[in-house]
């Protein structure tokens, strides 16, 4: 599996922190206010554009009330295909199928399959 570009990740982390903070109820300005953060810089990490210091993230683990482990878990964001790369999106789907059984992995497997003779059948 290719490596993912840390570019990609931190669009992925924000993205993640994003949803997570949706989730909780939250708009970017009270999640700003409770980590004596501006509003504007919620909004530019969770597009992506700003390298987030460990010491923020700990913040946003705080004031969200997660864990690290929550920021880093991708299974549950909803992706842009456009935004993101192969392996990025390899590595999202990886960490979806992760939690389910076999017989389900088996039957994502077939559908996929499905899929790809359709469209390589022009169908």
């Amino acid at each position: 599996m290719g490596v993912i570009e840390l570019s990609e990740f931190i669009k992925l982390v924000g993205s993640n922190i994003r949803e997570l903070r949706k989730a909780k109820g939250f708009t970017q300005a009270e999640l700003g206010e409770k980590m004596q953060i501006s509003q504007s810089y919620i909004g530019e990490i969770e597009r992506g554009q700003v390298n987030v210091s460990l010491e923020t993230l700990e913040k946003v683990t705080l004031a969200l009330e997660l864990s690290l482990f929550d920021l880093f878990n991708f299974k549950d964001i909803d992706i842009d295909e456009n935004q993101y790369e192969k392996e990025t999106l390899i590595e999202v789907h990886k960490q979806l199928l992760s939690e389910r059984n076999l017989n389900e992995i088996k039957m994502f497997h077939q559908i996929i399959k499905n899929i790809i003779k359709m469209v390589d059948h022009d169908i």
